[in-house]
């Protein structure tokens, strides 16, 4: 990472300086290529740092070159400032993937950013371009990062496509929420994002062990069964894929793969349930296991937090009467038929 101290000069003249920078390094790979070929990484940070120095001289910029070490990038703004930050790729293409999308790391005081970027394949060449106009999506390794793709027209970035410019998307504490959004809309039926929920990114513990449901205990069964009670009202529909968001909200956000989900809520024929009231006879196996579960789904439902019921039932609780309630009215809007019966049921069950 290479940054300016000199806050008071130009945009254009910075760009200018890193535009000169990056025209003399194309110009000495043309004459020795192998020299790069080997100045991946911080490497290559070296050489651009002496060629903003070199094409300083006689500029606003002379002696004000920095060069950052560890792992920095350029957060808050003061104006004026500006930086430089430095990628390689070994491969074809000009696209890498980028800095984390929060930018903790981000250099205070420093406000405007350019991307230099290295490919260091035959033929050997940089680019360099306003850091924001080179970001095509949000990609994730361990947490949320930009791809970088220094072909991008200006109207292809990420912050086109979820209409909000880079310094308002990047100082907004709920940036993760604004991501969630915008890919929440590109969903088709059957897909999941699989790296965040409702609940803060940086507080998922997503394990990398992967499980089968049946090599679980029976106390983690119950737990994810009753989740999918609670959250899944879709499951006591009759559709061939009422079973689809569950399965897939066990594997992303809870590591397990279910092959059979029909076994877990619906195999063994109809029963009668049995209240403090009456008798409700020959129901079916769902109803049943339901019920059996009743004080775990009353406490789940309870304990839940705001955000979550919000995130899974698309509902904003608010003037809609207790989660219990609109729960029932969930699951009897998924059934096509004797929904008054269900509803009298499902209040015998849950409220006497």
């Amino acid at each position: 990472m290479i940054i300016s101290n000199n806050y008071q000069a130009e945009e254009k003249q910075f760009q200018s300086l890193v535009e000169q920078a990056t025209n003399k390094l194309n110009a000495d790979a043309k004459s020795r290529p192998e020299y790069y070929q080997t100045r991946s990484g911080v490497k290559l940070e070296d050489d651009v740092f002496e060629f903003l120095n070199l094409v300083a001289k006689g500029t606003p910029f002379e002696n004000t070159i920095l060069k950052i070490s560890g792992h920095r990038f350029p957060d808050i703004v003061a104006k004026k400032y500006y930086g430089v930050e430095v990628k390689t790729t070994t491969g074809k293409a000009w696209t890498s993937t980028g800095s984390s999308i929060v930018e903790s790391t981000r250099v205070e005081n420093v406000e405007r950013i350019f991307l230099l970027f290295g490919k260091l394949s035959e033929p050997i060449a940089f680019k360099v371009k306003p850091y924001e106009d080179c970001l095509s999506d949000i990609v994730v390794t361990h947490s949320p990062r930009y791809k970088i793709d220094m072909k991008l027209l200006k109207n292809e970035t990420i912050f086109e496509k979820m209409n909000v410019d880079y310094d308002s998307f990047r100082k907004n504490e709920h940036s993760i929420n604004l991501v969630k959004e915008y890919y929440k809309q590109t969903l088709k039926p059957g897909q999941n994002l699989w790296w965040v929920d409702s609940e803060p990114i940086d507080e998922q513990s997503v394990s990398p062990i992967v499980k089968m449901w049946n090599t679980l205990d029976v106390a983690e069964k119950t737990a994810l069964q009753v989740k999918g009670f609670c959250w899944f009202p879709e499951i006591f529909s009759r559709r061939n894929t009422k079973y689809n968001q569950f399965a897939l909200w066990l594997v992303t956000q809870r590591g397990v793969v279910a092959t059979s989900l029909r076994d877990v809520f619906t195999a063994g024929g109809r029963m009668d349930i049995q209240t403090p009231n009456t008798i409700w006879e020959n129901q079916p196996q769902i109803f049943f296991k339901m019920a059996e579960l009743k004080e775990e789904i009353t406490e789940e439902l309870s304990n839940a937090s705001a955000d979550w019921v919000k995130e899974f039932w698309e509902l904003d609780l608010n003037d809609k009467g207790s989660r219990l309630d609109v729960w029932i009215e969930l699951i009897v809007n998924q059934i096509p038929d004797n929904k008054i019966e269900v509803t009298k049921m499902l209040d015998d069950i849950f409220k006497s």
